[in-house]
């Protein structure tokens, strides 16, 4: 109370200055003075409580307030009962817009290109300090920031950036710059030789796990030019493995993958009636006693132990129909 807040009151632009010189809050009657900016509109009546901001460098009974006037970014106020340079000497004070946060200009924001490279791992980063190009603000500029920083090799090629300053009165402006992600790293290809078993259907597959051998690449794809097998590649096949980046990079490397079939072909019999003929004698062949031997590969050979007869046999014989696939697989 008796503060006498409205005593002085300057206008200029957006910013209201009003003096208050007998307000205590830094003793009696030291005073105080109150700015407003305009956020809007301008409100009807204007208190204490609505105030941007407030400055008091008085003592007691400095009536630090009793005159104001502002223009522009400066303002002066007025306190007479200031005892620095002797009893009620008096005392004036000039600000500028930019220390007691008047400041309603935008900064000045600058963008710059920037190129940057990935890492083995596939990754980079951009700094603020890379975008800015010279922003600047008409009073002091606060923070900087980037709404991207971080890369990784999905991001090869150009990237949108946009760079935020504001000043110290949380005045804003934006620019946008291009960064753009190269991967120059080239890739290293490795591999290791691998051994695959034919299946039950005389096939095989490898993928390139099969083959790679920790090979180096940040960002791309491995590929084999062979990774299907069946019985007509039984044995050592040379295959390629390639590395290729996202910059198309590439790098090759061999390995000798061997095809095996361990799987045993099935033999199946069935009986034979033959006779002798006028001279005592008879014979058979594979055709005689198997009935439908297979394998998973073609090729597989029949053998008999036995296959001619005579008259010292007659009756029931046992023989022993024997196939054997080309891997030297038996039943």
């Amino acid at each position: 109370t008796e503060d006498n807040f409205g005593y002085s009151v300057s206008i200029s632009g957006d910013n209201v200055v009003v003096g208050s010189p007998y307000d205590d809050d830094y003793g009696g009657d030291s005073g105080s003075v109150y700015v407003f900016s305009l956020d809007g509109t301008w409100p009807a009546t204007m208190n204490e409580t609505d105030k941007h901001f407030d400055i008091n460098e008085g003592d007691p009974n400095d009536w630090y307030g009793w005159s104001v006037c502002i223009s522009g970014d400066y303002f002066i106020l007025g306190a007479p009962g200031d005892n620095d340079d002797g009893n009620a000497s008096g005392s004036a004070y000039l600000y500028g817009s930019c220390t007691l946060l008047l400041d309603s200009e935008a900064p000045i924001a600058l963008c710059q290109d920037e190129t940057i490279y990935l890492d083995t791992l596939g990754n980079a980063i951009v700094v603020v300090d890379s975008i800015d190009n010279g922003s600047y603000d008409n009073c002091e500029l606060d923070t900087m920031y980037l709404d991207q920083t971080t890369f990784v090799c999905a991001d090869v090629g150009g990237n949108g950036v946009i760079l935020t300053v504001f000043d110290a009165s949380n005045n804003s402006a934006t620019c946008s710059a291009t960064v753009t992600v190269l991967d120059t790293i080239p890739p290293s290809a490795a591999c290791m030789d691998a051994t695959i078993y034919l299946d039950a259907s005389g096939n095989a597959s490898i993928t390139t796990a099969d083959i790679d051998n920790g090979s180096i690449v940040a960002c791309g794809t491995l590929s084999l030019d062979q990774t299907a097998f069946d019985c007509t590649m039984l044995g050592g096949n040379t295959v390629i493995l390639t590395v290729t980046d996202a910059s198309s990079n590439t790098d090759t490397c061999s390995a000798i993958v061997t095809v095996l079939d361990t799987i045993p072909p099935t033999a199946a019999c069935m009986d034979a009636t033959i006779y002798l003929d006028g001279s005592g004698n008879a014979s058979i062949t594979t055709s005689d006693i198997d009935n439908g031997s297979s394998d998973n590969c073609p090729g597989e050979s029949l053998a008999l132990d036995q296959t001619a007869f005579d008259c010292t046999m007659v009756g029931a014989n046992t023989v022993i129909l024997t196939i054997t696939d080309a891997s030297s697989n038996t039943d």
